[in-house]
């Protein structure tokens, strides 16, 4: 039975063993490689075409046993054969198709989970993209204090900021996308120090702090408080010089989204949200976004901290779990 093959002359095919479609076209090229004589005429043709003659002369066999084996290699999409003139009227001359083939065999069992990895990004708190016109915000580097504006915030001193904060408002920060662009994402997970923010302090100063991917909402944590009771573990000792006046520390969290839905902190939040809700491969960044909704009951502000202050050396991480190529 002669199969129709889905490539083209001098490509390659890709066949996977999932596929039962390819089963027909599967069999029709095993069985053509299963014999020696067709094995040395694919060989042959990778230097030069051959007339079935030259081939029945080369390999010391019978014209219509090359015309027998190469029919076989022609319905199974390996070579192909034409009719060209000759001075006895038209011979048969055969071409190589096919460059290479794969086949994948595995395929994990209905239990089994696919072989995955972790892609791990990460940002500074001052590397934001956009930020909310009408909330102030302030940062300070390892020396420095800076209180700015709407017109002065995305000055390059923000790069080096060891903490941010704001009043009301967001901040939204990039990662690139090219972990779910191409291969199968099935978590994403995100991983900052935060707490409230008010003038000076206030352990009890509690604010609800939403969590946004791609512009979809994932979740709201209701931070406690703004901490400054005692030094941040990490902060260099020109915050810590300030003593009460200033925030030290704030809480770990993470944001995980995947099919079930959003977990904050390993607790079920948000059924509603699944990591198909946030469009991953249609864009060439994943946008985080981080404030106070205008209309929340806590509109208490936030601090982001970074690798080098508060009590975690680490920066705002985003962890994908993708599948393995």
């Amino acid at each position: 039975m002669k199969v129709t093959p889905r490539y083209y002359k001098n490509e390659s095919a890709d066949f996977n063993i999932k596929e039962t479609a390819d089963f027909p076209l599967l069999a029709s090229l095993c069985y053509a490689l299963s014999h020696e004589l067709r094995l040395k005429i694919l060989n042959q043709l990778q230097i030069k075409p051959h007339t079935v003659p030259e081939l029945a002369a080369v390999n010391d066999t019978s014209v219509n046993s090359i015309v027998y084996h190469t029919e076989i290699l022609q319905n199974a999409g390996l070579i192909e054969i034409n009719l060209i003139p000759s001075q006895k009227g038209t011979v048969r001359m055969c071409y190589r198709v096919l460059q290479e083939m794969h086949l994948q065999l595995f395929r994990p069992y209905a239990n089994e989970k696919a072989p995955s990895e972790e892609i791990k990004y990460a940002v500074k708190v001052g590397d934001f993209v956009d930020c909310d016109p009408d909330a102030n915000y302030s940062f300070v580097t390892e020396n420095k204090f800076y209180t700015c504006t709407w017109n002065t915030i995305y000055r390059p001193e923000r790069h080096d900021a060891g903490i941010i904060w704001g009043d009301k408002g967001y901040l939204t920060y990039a990662f690139p996308n090219d972990f779910a662009k191409y291969r199968k994402c099935t978590e994403i997970s995100l991983m900052l120090e935060l707490c409230s923010e008010t003038v000076g302090h206030n352990n009890n100063w509690k604010s609800d702090i939403t969590f946004w991917l791609n512009d979809v909402e994932l979740c709201t944590y209701l931070s406690p408080g703004d901490f400054g009771d005692r030094d941040g573990l990490l902060c260099p000792p020109f915050w810590s010089n300030w003593g009460d006046n200033v925030t030290m520390y704030g809480l770990l969290k993470n944001i995980k989204v995947n099919n079930q839905g959003v977990f904050l902190d390993g607790e079920l939040v948000n059924q509603n949200v699944r990591l198909n809700n946030l469009n991953l491969d249609k864009s060439n960044k994943v946008l985080l976004k981080i404030g106070n909704k205008p209309n929340a009951q806590h509109v208490g502000g936030f601090n982001l901290f970074s690798k080098n202050f508060g009590d975690y050396p680490i920066d705002i991480e985003l962890t994908a779990i993708v599948e393995k190529v």
